[in-house]
C-alpha cells in the first residue's frame, strides 16, 4: 500500500497515516496498532493531511477535502469553494487552512474547512505540492519552486529555488528546507529569501522531516540524514520509494510507495 502524508493530533498522542486506496489509517501507540477510520470517508486516494487540535483534514485524489470533528471517527466532505477535485497538500496556521491544489493553486479557509476561497495573486503555477511557515512568512511549494506570502497568501512573490518541482518544506528555526524532483535539498538561511542547493546530487525528495540537529530526506531510493543542514548526507536505508516522512522525539516514521509505513528508533541512526 502506498503511503502518502501523516499528520499528528491531539497533543502528538494519535499519529495518522494517509494511503492510497486504503484510505487513513490512525494509531494511538506509535505504530504498533494501526486501525482504518474512513467512516463517512468516501474516496480512499488520500494524498494529504493536516490537524487543528481534535480536528482533522484530508486531501483526496478525487473528492476534494474530508473533515473529521472526533480524530477520523467519522467525516464528511467540505468542498464549498472548490472547483478541483485533487488537494495535494494541507497546511494549517493558526485559525486558517491552506490547500494547495492541482490546478487551483492556493485555496483557504478561516471556517474549519466549510468555506474555501483562492488565494493566487502572484502566483505562476496552480499546482502547489507543499507548505511551510518561517516567522511570519508562509511559504508555498510549486512545480516552478517556491512562493513567500506576507499576508496569509492574498499575495505571493517567487522566493527560489526556481524552474523545479518543490514537493516538501520544511523549517527549523529561521532555516528552510526545500526537497525537489531532481535536484536535491535547497537550503535558506534567513526564512525563504535566498537559497544554495546542499545535495544530495540529483535526488528525488519527496518528504523531509527534522529532529534536533537531524534533517532527514524521503527520496526515490530510501532515506537519508544529515546533521549539519544538508552539508553532507549518510544512508539510513536504500530500496524504498518513500512518500512521506514523520519523526517524535524517539522515532522515524516513513511513508513507502506499496510498502506500507516502517519505523524505526533514533537511537539506531548510523
Amino acid at each position: 500500500m502506498a503511503v502518502t502524508s501523516f499528520a499528528s493530533a491531539d497533543s502528538g498522542t494519535v499519529l495518522f497515516a494517509g494511503t492510497l486506496g486504503g484510505g487513513v489509517y490512525r494509531t494511538t501507540n506509535e505504530g504498533v496498532d494501526a486501525f482504518s477510520i474512513n467512516s463517512g470517508l468516501s474516496n480512499l486516494l488520500v494524498l494529504s493531511l493536516a490537524s487543528t487540535g481534535h480536528e482533522v483534514f484530508a486531501g483526496t485524489r478525487g473528492a476534494g477535502i474530508f473533515f473529521s470533528s472526533d480524530l477520523g471517527t467519522s467525516w464528511s466532505p467540505v468542498n464549498a469553494g472548490i472547483t478541483t477535485d485533487t488537494i495535494q497538500a494541507l497546511f494549517a496556521a493558526g485559525n486558517l487552512l491552506f490547500a494547495g491544489t492541482d490546478g487551483e493553486g492556493v485555496l483557504c479557509s478561516a471556517d474549519s474547512g466549510l468555506n474555501w476561497n483562492p488565494r493566487n495573486y502572484g502566483l505562476t503555477s496552480f499546482s502547489v505540492l507543499s507548505f511551510a511557515k518561517s516567522g511570519t512568512i508562509l511559504l508555498a511549494g510549486t512545480t516552478v519552486g517556491v512562493f513567500s506570502s506576507s499576508d496569509s497568501g492574498t499575495t505571493w512573490q517567487p522566493a527560489g529555488p526556481t524552474a523545479v518541482s518543490v514537493f516538501t518544506l520544511a523549517v527549523a528555526g529561521n532555516t528552510v528546507f526545500a526537497g525537489t524532483g531532481g535536484n536535491g535539498v535547497y537550503v535558506s538561511t534567513n526564512g525563504g529569501l535566498s537559497w544554495t542547493p546542499e545535495g544530495p546530487t540529483s535526488a528525488y525528495v519527496q518528504a523531509l522531516a527534522i529532529s534536533g540537529n537531524n534533517l532527514f530526506a524521503g527520496t526515490a531510493n530510501g532515506i537519508l540524514f544529515s546533521t549539519d543542514e544538508g552539508a553532507n548526507w549518510k544512508s539510513v536505508n536504500t530500496g524504498f520509494v518513500v512518500n512521506a516522512l514523520w519523526v517524535d522525539q524517539t522515532h522515524l516514521f516513513a511513508g513507502t510507495q506499496g510498502n506500507g509505513v516502517w519505523y524505526m528508533s533514533l537511537t539506531d541512526l548510523p
